[in-house]
C-alpha cells in the first residue's frame, strides 16, 4: 500500500478509536456527559456538558513510535500506545507532544539540561518528559491521572537505556490540586510540594476540555516558581477556551509569549500547533 494511503488508513482507525476513548477521559477528570456533535474530514468535535468544546484533530505526523523510528539526539525513543483500550485519551500520543519533544531537541541539545529538574503535566504516554531525559535532565517527573500511570511507567522502563538519569512517575489530578473537587487533596498537594523546585515545566496539548482550564492554570500557579520556565504546546480549539486560558494566566500573574516557529524543529512544524513560553511575573 502506498505510504500516503497507509497513513490515511491509520488516521481513519485513529479517529475511530478516539470516539471510543474520549468518554473515558472525561469521566476520569470530571464525570462529564459527552456528546458527539460533528465529524468532519480534518477534526472531530465534541460538546461536553453545556459549555465545553473538544476538537481532536487527526494525527499529522506519521512517525514510528513503537519501533524506534522516532529519535531524540539520534537515539530511538520508543512509546507504547493503547489506542484501543477504551480507557482514555492519555494513552495516545498527540501531535502536540511530538512537536514539543522535537522542539526540545532542537533548542536544548545535550548537555544544556544537565543538572536540571523537569516536570511534565498531563504527560499521557510520557513522550515529552522522556525526551527531556534523553537530553540530559537530572530528574524528570511525569505526572497525569491514575489510569495513565501503568503505561507511562512501562514507557519509562522501555527507554531506560537512553535516559541519562532518573525518571519518576506520579499521579497528579489538577482538580484535586486546585480544590475543584470540594477540597484540596493532601496527597496531591504533597506531590506538588515535592515538585515545586523544578527548573522546567512541560505540557503538551493539555487544553481540550473547558472545565479543566481553571484547574490546570491553578496547578501551574502552584508549581511555577520565579526560577522556572514552562513550555506548553497548544492547539486552539475554541475562541472561548483561548480567552479563558489566557485571562486566567493574567489573573495568576503568569506571563506567556508565543515561541517563534523558526525555533521549531524544521521537520516538525504544524500550522495548527503553537508553543508558549510561560514564566512567573515579577
Amino acid at each position: 500500500m502506498p505510504k500516503k494511503n497507509s497513513f490515511l488508513v491509520k488516521n481513519i482507525i485513529f479517529a475511530f478509536f478516539i470516539l471510543l476513548e474520549v468518554d473515558f477521559s472525561l469521566e476520569a477528570h470530571a464525570g462529564a456527559d459527552t456528546e458527539c456533535t460533528d465529524l468532519e474530514s480534518h477534526h472531530i468535535d465534541f460538546s461536553v456538558g453545556s459549555s465545553s468544546m473538544l476538537a481532536l484533530t487527526w494525527r499529522e505526523f506519521d512517525v514510528d513510535l513503537h519501533h524506534g523510528g522516532f529519535t531524540i539526539s539520534g537515539l530511538p525513543l520508543k512509546i507504547q500506545e493503547r489506542a484501543n483500550s477504551g480507557e482514555g485519551t492519555g494513552l495516545i500520543v498527540w501531535d502536540g507532544s511530538i512537536v514539543l519533544a522535537k522542539f526540545l531537541e532542537h533548542n536544548f541539545a545535550f548537555p544544556q539540561l544537565q543538572g536540571k529538574k523537569v516536570l511534565e503535566l498531563g504527560a499521557g504516554t510520557g513522550l515529552v518528559g522522556l525526551a527531556a531525559a534523553f537530553l540530559g535532565a537530572e530528574n524528570v517527573f511525569l505526572t497525569d491521572l491514575e489510569y495513565t500511570l501503568q503505561n507511562m511507567r512501562a514507557n519509562a522502563d522501555l527507554n531506560k537505556p537512553n535516559t541519562r538519569n532518573h525518571v519518576d512517575v506520579y499521579e497528579l489530578d489538577w482538580l484535586k490540586v486546585s480544590g475543584r473537587n470540594k477540597s484540596e487533596d493532601d496527597d496531591a498537594i504533597k506531590v506538588l510540594r515535592n515538585l515545586s523546585d523544578c527548573d522546567m515545566i512541560l505540557a503538551a496539548d493539555v487544553v481540550w476540555v473547558e472545565e479543566l482550564i481553571l484547574p490546570l492554570v491553578a496547578s501551574i500557579d502552584k508549581i511555577l516558581t520565579s526560577k522556572a520556565t514552562m513550555y506548553m504546546s497548544y492547539q486552539s480549539r475554541s475562541l472561548r477556551a483561548d480567552t479563558k486560558l489566557f485571562d486566567l494566566m493574567d489573573t495568576h500573574r503568569l506571563d506567556y509569549e508565543e515561541v517563534d516557529r523558526a525555533s521549531f524543529h524544521p521537520d516538525f512544524v504544524s500550522k495548527r500547533i503553537k508553543i508558549y513560553k510561560i514564566t512567573r511575573r515579577n
